[in-house]
Parts: C-alpha cells; sequence; structure tokens
C-alpha cells in the first residue's frame, strides 16, 4: 500500500510539473510581439490589415540580360476589405536580385512617372513601376478601385523583410463612375517575404 500512495503521489507531483511547465510554454509564446505593419489612410479613415493575406518576392528574366523584380504585398482588414500593392523593378545585375531596390516608385498616371528608375534593353526602355488595388468590399469587385496614380518608397529590402511608405489616388473599376479615394499616411514595415 505504501509503495502504490507513493507511485501516486509521485505521478501526481509529475503531473503538476508538467502542466505547469506548458503554461510556461504558451505564456511565453504569448509574449512574442509581432513588430508588421500594414495600414494607411483611405479618404482620412484609418485602414489597418490584421491579416496579411501574401507577401512575396519573385524575379523573371524578362530578356536576355534583364531581369524584373517583383514584389506583391496584400492585407486584409477586421472588416474584409483588402489592399493589394504591386511594385515592379528591372536590373541588369542578376547578382542583385535578392530584393527591389529601396528607391522611390510611381505609378503609370503619376507626374513623375517618367523620372523613376529605368533601364535600356535593346531598343526597349524598362521604367519601374508599381499600382494598387483596394476592394473594399470582402466577397465581390464591386466598389473596387486601382491606383497608377501611386507614389511608394522602398525604405529597407532585405533579410526577407520589406519596409516602406506610400500614396496614391485610386479611380473605380467601374469606368462608368468618376469616383475616386485617397489613400495617405501609408506605411508597411517588417512584412517578411
Amino acid at each position: 500500500m505504501k509503495n502504490y500512495l507513493f507511485t501516486l503521489l509521485t505521478l501526481v507531483i509529475f503531473s503538476l510539473t508538467f502542466i505547469t511547465a506548458c503554461d510556461n510554454d504558451e505564456s511565453e509564446e504569448e509574449m512574442t510581439l509581432d513588430t508588421s505593419v500594414f495600414s494607411c489612410k483611405i479618404d482620412g479613415v484609418l485602414w489597418e490589415s490584421d491579416t496579411i493575406l501574401y507577401s512575396v518576392f519573385f524575379v523573371v528574366d524578362y530578356q536576355t540580360g534583364a531581369f524584373e523584380r517583383s514584389y506583391r504585398l496584400g492585407g486584409r482588414s477586421i472588416d474584409g476589405s483588402r489592399i493589394e500593392i504591386i511594385i515592379t523593378d528591372y536590373t541588369l545585375d542578376s547578382t542583385a536580385i535578392s530584393c527591389v531596390d529601396a528607391i522611390n516608385f510611381f505609378g503609370t498616371n503619376h507626374p513623375n512617372y517618367s523620372q523613376g528608375k529605368a533601364i535600356m534593353v535593346g531598343s526597349d526602355i524598362l521604367l519601374t513601376q508599381c499600382w494598387v488595388n483596394y476592394y473594399p468590399n470582402p466577397i465581390s469587385l464591386d466598389g473596387s478601385f486601382t491606383g497608377r496614380n501611386s507614389n511608394f518608397e522602398i525604405l529597407t529590402c532585405g533579410e526577407n523583410e520589406i519596409s516602406g511608405e506610400f500614396n496614391f489616388i485610386a479611380e473605380a473599376f467601374d469606368v462608368m463612375s468618376q469616383e475616386t479615394i485617397t489613400v495617405t499616411e501609408g506605411v508597411f514595415t517588417n512584412i517578411e517575404f
């Protein structure tokens, strides 16, 4: 009987120790802070992404000697609205394809578009560019906007993280609509790709 009680007591103490250790592990994980931010103001109203849908960087061999570097970031707010950012850059240096350059990118409708970074490939001029899509409706394209009058500044890109700032004016997808939105104070910080 003594052996039985001793074994039972040992089991109870071991179980309590194990449960307490598991609880400590969970609280340590909960204390880990996510430092990534993806937010902006849409017509003066704060929009924040609570979910990063995708953050990808890829390279395409555009033509012999030129590489297209693209970064795409998509986020969804708690209300289901989404923002998608697409940045495209070109390089002739095959060793510099790990990320887009830390420069300003302009949409094709931005007044400074032709002043962006450009490279010549044969008779083609390849200009860096960016655009954005805003989808206020979580289940359809109704009421969506696209912006090519945009300005993005990549502040840092490397170590599988990217940070930058953006603003843009977007027009409704519906060509019959004259509606536009203005996005200001846009930031994306420490977004992994």
